[in-house]
């Protein structure tokens, strides 16, 4: 009889590791699921439609990806630069209805003492401010960030007060 009660004890025990057990690889396996979904990226090149176009600027080595259900403001605010800037691109004269010349033709006497190219640099992303102001009026939730950014760069070569004055001149450039 003694026996049999220890044969039964013996018996709960091993049900009981075995539902721990199981219930420990069950929350394992969870996460490892979890982790997995997490790092999963959302695009993959080979989901890319016939629409998506990918193009080299060759003026300037920049790759851009363009779509052509893009916004026109979503494809603007993709031609920032990582410090703020503006670069002069095709796409850049295309929205802003100027061609190069007429771009660097306005380049104001008060921007003078900076050197060529950050002065070419600084107008471009003065008239991308002036054009976010105009063109993109209704969407100021969607560039306020980007518009604040390009100050900053903006203010490391300005004053503040030449800045928006310089901004709201550039106004006048925008179709």
């Amino acid at each position: 009889m003694i026996l049999w009660i220890l044969s039964q004890k013996k018996k709960k025990n091993k049900k009981k590791k075995n539902v721990g057990s199981n219930i420990a690889k069950e929350r394992r396996s969870a996460k490892k699921m979890e982790e997995e979904e997490r790092y999963e990226p959302e695009l993959m090149m080979d989901d890319m439609s016939d629409n998506d176009v990918m193009t080299l600027d060759s003026n300037l080595g920049n790759q851009t990806i363009a779509n052509s259900h893009m916004r026109t403001i979503d494809s603007f605010i993709l031609l920032q630069e990582f410090n703020g800037s503006f670069t002069l691109n095709s796409e850049f004269e295309r929205t802003m209805g100027l061609s190069r010349q007429q771009i660097e033709d306005t380049i104001p006497a008060d921007l003078s003492d900076l050197d060529n190219n950050i002065k070419l640099s600084v107008w471009v992303t003065i008239l991308a401010v002036a054009c976010l102001e105009v063109k993109f009026f209704d969407s100021k939730d969607e560039w306020k960030l980007i518009s604040d950014k390009s100050l900053k760069f903006i203010k490391t070569h300005l004053n503040l007060d030449l800045a928006l004055e310089l901004i709201n001149n550039a106004k006048n450039f925008i179709n």
